[in-house]
């Protein structure tokens, strides 16, 4: 196949948002859609399909090896036909989507243009295939289909024999060992939250988990809610040995198409049971075969291995599409965590890890709600892909310890951590990143993901809780030190757009993080109470450090000052400036004082009493002064009786003469 050059994938460095770190990646034509699709890995390339093609990329900088790329079209008979079912131009390609390597060949299976076929490959040279067959039930029709999920209302895992041959007669073109059960992802309660649609799943992974160092072979697995339900994803894990058994358990059965899926009898299971693996399957009776037909359903669901979900988000922005483990990363304490890499619709990567995995007890006779607690630590949250371009499958290369992260149209390759973004201790092991631990020679937040250093007694790092109170023990660097001894391309990332788009969509998210804490030992948790009550230290402009408490002594001393500094200046300048009327014995002031005794009249002026009624009314009149000489002048020297007297004459001489009038209403 020719392909021009513009149309030509391209392998590239790039520069992400912080500006100064650098990633590889791998970008599809410009003029048609690629729908890239990772088929197989090794320590060294990835086999990545695309539009046409199967292309042989390199792990260390995404290039690909391009004498090694395979180049397969639909013929036009199979595209016409295509076109003439109602398809377009670009679904009617040929879009390889599984691929499997046996004994140095390759199996091949592409969508052809809605007609599956698979193709067996030599080694050298690619190119040359050695027989095509039909591919119906091993590759999808549609290259956007994700075959990673099942689309119903429940998720669900099958199960069949690796020598399941068909069954007699009739049933030869049937499977004869198909049997699925559903998958619970959900939030346990009296009415329990399901996640019922899976959208991705991890390699197997054997680990330890718990107290007890035993070794499980779990998967971890993505959950969204319907498109019409509210905007949910959860992450499950979910143990090998839980799945075998229950395929092992009872079957689902209908009376009849109306009737409720109930537990079978087990008088109603043939003896030899179905589904299990036999030598030769077709030599299994009709009525085995068609019982696994017609009851391929088991009746008890697999429980997700910690009993709950181990991360949750509730957002209408984004869901969770891809997921990535770096299986047993190794603490500087000893315990191993396997750290989570969750994809979304909209092109973020949420790095996770549950520090709460070396707790508990996991063994088959425990109650599964008295199992591990949850506590999951979200270390860090990156926009990886443009805006709205949804991540579609996720890798660690554990060669080139990077990330490969891959949607429709680009494959980029970024780092497994971010480290040397902080810049110091406290926040180097606040971040609980198995990766991460702050070194207290170099004073820099280093790499130690699964490596052995001769003394390790120098690195910093609690998963567990985040904490230490040795870093408040290590003496502070100075500005300059602190960027002279970072690593280059680890400066701290600058906000971008993208990033100010992400905090404002964290306004329409929940995180949800389910921790149970009643687990913990009384000392776990006065030590932890001790951790948060360690000092903090703030720095200055001029590079100076201060401790919390000599900060907060600082302001309070200054706010007393001031509040005694602001008191002596007031009672001064009121001293000085004092408003001339409170001296004044003007004639109005006088008749203000007695307008304002007129105004309760229900209350009799009492000349034995020193109370003064306060004028709780508005005065609807005015007086006007008779021209008559009169006693208003008074002095504010006078005994209080006297001033009653004269005022109650004063009022008696204004009524006489007619100056107190009704007025317009009027407010001074």
């Amino acid at each position: 196949m020719n392909h021009n050059s513009q149309n030509q994938p391209t392998s590239c460095m790039t520069t992400d948002t912080a500006g100064d770190e650098t990633s590889e990646q791998f970008v599809g034509n410009a003029t048609a859609p690629d729908h890239f699709r990772i088929l197989d890995r090794d320590d060294f390339s990835l086999l990545v399909g695309g539009r046409n093609s199967v292309y042989n990329l390199s792990l260390y900088d995404l290039s690909e090896n391009i004498d090694q790329r395979i180049e397969w079209q639909s013929t036009d008979a199979h595209r016409e036909l295509c076109q003439l079912k109602g398809k377009s131009a670009d679904e009617c390609q040929n879009y390889p989507r599984v691929a499997a390597r046996s004994h140095g060949r390759l199996l091949v299976c592409g969508t052809n243009a809605f007609k599956p076929l698979c193709r067996r490959y030599a080694r050298h040279p690619p190119n040359h295939h050695l027989e095509e067959y039909d591919g119906s039930g091993r590759c999808p029709y549609d290259p956007q289909h994700n075959s990673t999920a099942i689309f119903a209302v429940y998720s669900r895992v099958a199960r069949i024999c690796l020598n399941d041959k068909g069954g007699p007669h009739t049933f030869s073109d049937r499977w004869t060992s198909f049997l699925k059960t559903r998958l619970n992802c959900s939030i346990p309660g009296e009415y329990p939250f399901y996640f019922d649609e899976i959208q991705a799943t991890t390699d197997l992974i054997n680990g330890i988990y718990g107290s007890g160092g035993s070794r499980n072979d779990i998967v971890y697995a993505v959950f969204t809610t319907p498109q019409n339900a509210i905007g949910g994803s959860a992450v499950c894990a979910f143990a090998m040995r839980d799945i075998l058994d229950a395929f092992e358990g009872t079957f689902k059965g209908q009376e009849s198409m109306n009737s409720n899926w109930l537990p079978l009898e087990k008088e109603k299971i043939p003896t030899d049971r179905p589904g299990s693996c036999v030598e030769d399957s077709r030599a299994l009776s009709d009525s085995a075969v068609n019982f696994v037909k017609t009851h391929p359903l088991m009746d008890k669901s697999v429980s997700s291995f910690l009993a709950r979900p181990i991360l949750i988000r509730v957002s209408l922005q984004y869901r969770f599409s891809a997921i990535a483990v770096h299986p047993q990363v190794q603490a500087m304490n000893g315990n191993k965590y396997d750290v989570m890499y969750i994809g979304t619709d909209d092109g973020r990567v949420i790095k996770a890890v549950n520090v709460a995995s070396n707790e508990g007890v996991f063994d088959a006779s425990v109650d599964e709600y008295s199992r591990n607690p949850v506590r999951t630590a979200v270390i860090s949250e990156v926009q990886v892909l443009p805006q709205g371009v949804p991540i579609k499958q996720m890798h660690v290369a554990l060669t080139t310890e990077k990330l490969i992260v891959a949607s429709g149209d680009i494959i980029k390759a970024v780092t497994l951590s971010h480290c040397g973004n902080v810049q110091s201790c406290r926040e180097c092991v606040a971040l609980q990143d198995p990766h991460c631990a702050w070194d207290s020679k170099q004073q820099q937040c280093s790499w130690v993901g699964n490596r052995q250093f001769p003394n390790p007694e120098r690195f910093l790092q609690n998963v567990e809780y985040g904490k230490t109170e040795i870093c408040n023990k290590l003496p502070a660097l100075l500005p300059g030190d602190r960027h002279s001894n970072r690593n280059p391309g680890t400066k701290k990332p600058t906000l971008s757009e993208s990033d100010r788009q992400k905090t404002d969509d964290i306004q329409n998210e929940i995180l949800i993080e389910v921790v149970e804490t009643n687990v913990l030992s009384d000392e776990k948790t006065t030590n932890h109470n001790k951790h948060e009550t360690d000092s903090l230290t703030v720095e200055a402009a001029e590079g100076n450090i201060y401790s919390a408490q000599a900060l907060m002594t600082a302001v309070v001393a200054s706010c007393l000052v001031t509040l005694m500094v602001g008191f002596v200046i007031g009672y001064l300048f009121s001293r000085r400036f004092r408003h001339p009327f409170l001296q004044d014995t003007s004639p109005f002031n006088e008749q203000h004082n007695q307008l304002n005794r007129l105004g309760p009249l229900e209350t009799p002026l009492n000349a034995n009493s020193a109370y003064m009624p306060p004028r709780s009314k508005n005065v609807n009149m005015v007086a006007n002064v008779c021209s008559k000489p009169d006693n208003l002048h008074l002095e504010l020297g006078k005994e209080r009786t006297l001033d009653l007297r004269n005022s109650t004459e004063s009022l008696d001489k204004d009524l006489k003469c007619g100056t107190l009038q009704k007025v317009k209403k009027t407010y001074i």
